[in-house]
């Protein structure tokens, strides 16, 4: 059984690494970093590991471990709404990412970020940025056995605060009646979470509903290898899918909700593996919208620069406008209800494909047809895709070119033209359940505030 100490506050910044970037107290939420420590299962493939998803694993030996969780959670207890969004931290750049803090976890979910992985408490052997290197007063203490221990690693943390958490010690969930867990993460972390959902869930009943975000199809392995990007973008295709290992669907015999949301970055990767929508099942894509948009690097921005490990990772490029983070956060409201016995999620027809070879149908603005329409895409002002030609990170940011402003100026007559459509867009989103009343807000005020037309 793994043991829980903290909240932590030492260290020489002062902060905990990748922390909440504002004023959380203004939400009403706190934020604190606990210790997880522990022995945890190695585990090694089993038979084949097909493209159905259904794999079998063993217990191939135990190591121990010691790692971080933090955890926001709302300040009153009566706020709490019973649900913990518990996210695989990504460690695509060599340091922690948290990715999946959407604005609606502040209106009554907890949010656990988890340290699952060895490159988050130890970064990459070349010019280290994880935990131990940032802050080693604050987190010299942590080890990492190897990330084929992290799948076990994440069920721990998960369990450490899930409702038969054992409270006979440090409770960091502070005392509050937590009913269910969602597990999350974002690219690579969502490439564990895929494999988790395949081979994990079915041994650890810990998770109500599993939620993979942005993931090209690719299912991540059981081994140690430590996956550096800028080694990852100059492999040969077919040694990047070595290391990967897994093109694969999600099973489908789990009796747990899973739903997906991709941007259309991914859509061309997972659609050898596309799978229709079940009782069980929900898979949404984000028309425009590519891996990484401006706004939502712009927010992971913020965090490293502050905390001194800022790269600019994508100079030069026109990352699309359009945020996959919208849907996602009104997926986590909607899966929230469905395992607690409501309705499942909407379903929503994936991006168009077609042709030989397969390929996106555009309209004749550039824009994908078909998949989730957010008011960006119904009412544009760019044509906004997610690809980019350029190579290495930079291909994740998409792109968007602006159209001229004769165009603009023959799409939306007047201010009052573009506004009334922006607003009708988006209240045509809130209603078939892709976004939330604050984003269909946020949509609004945004065009107000513009100058379009120009």
């Amino acid at each position: 059984m793994s043991t829980i100490t903290g909240p932590v506050s030492s260290g020489v910044h002062g902060w905990a690494f990748s922390s909440y970037f504002g004023d959380l107290a203004q939400r009403g939420y706190i934020e604190e970093e606990f210790f997880l420590a522990g022995t945890a299962k190695r585990y090694q493939p089993v038979g084949d590991h097909g493209s159905d998803g259904k794999w079998a694993v063993d217990v191939a030996g135990e190591a121990p471990f010691k790692t971080r969780i933090l955890v926001k959670r709302p300040k009153d207890p009566a706020k709490f709404n019973g649900t913990v969004i518990v996210e695989w931290s990504n460690v695509t750049i060599g340091h922690e990412l948290i990715i999946a803090d959407f604005p609606g976890i502040y209106e009554g979910f907890a949010h656990v970020a988890v340290s699952a992985q060895f490159v988050g408490i130890h970064g990459f052997e070349e010019q280290p940025k994880g935990l131990v290197a940032w802050d080693s007063e604050r987190y010299g203490s942590l080890f990492h056995p190897g990330d084929s221990f992290s799948y076990d690693i994440f069920t721990q943390a998960g369990r450490a605060v899930g409702p038969v958490r054992n409270r006979g010690g440090v409770d960091p969930m502070g005392g509050f009646e937590v009913r269910n867990l969602i597990a999350t993460g974002a690219s690579q972390s969502g490439s564990r979470i895929l494999t988790y959902i395949n081979v994990i869930a079915p041994r650890e009943r810990v998770f109500d509903a599993l939620m993979p975000l942005i993931i090209g199809g690719m299912a991540s392995g059981f081994d140690d290898t430590i996956l550096n990007p800028n080694k990852i973008f100059a492999m040969p295709p077919e040694e990047f899918t070595r290391l990967m290992r897994f093109f694969t669907r999600i099973r489908d015999d789990l009796n747990i909700p899973v739903m997906l949301v991709n941007s259309e970055s991914e859509t061309m990767g997972c659609f050898p593996c596309r799978q229709p929508d079940t009782d069980r099942f929900r898979f949404w894509e984000v028309a425009g919208s590519s891996h990484a948009p401006q706004g939502m690097t712009e927010i992971m921005d913020q965090k490293t620069k502050r905390d001194g490990v800022y790269l600019d990772q994508f100079a030069g490029a026109h990352p699309s406008i359009v945020m996959w983070s919208p849907a996602a956060d009104a997926a986590l409201v909607h899966v929230k209800r469905w395992i607690e016995g409501g309705a499942p999620p909407p379903s929503q027809s994936p991006i168009a494909v077609s042709g030989s070879p397969p390929a996106i149908e555009r309209d004749a603005l550039g824009i994908a047809k078909g998949g989730v329409r957010l008011p960006d895409v119904e009412v544009p002002i760019s044509s906004n895709t997610g690809y980019n030609p350029g190579a290495g990170l930079e291909a994740l940011v998409g792109s968007t070119q602006p159209f001229q402003p004769e165009k603009i100026k023959a799409l939306y007559p007047s201010h009052d033209d573009y506004v009334a459509k922006v607003t009708a867009a988006a209240q045509s989103a809130r209603e078939a359940g892709v976004i939330l009343p604050n984003a269909e807000k946020d949509f609004v005020e945004r065009a107000k505030a513009s100058s379009i037309p120009n």
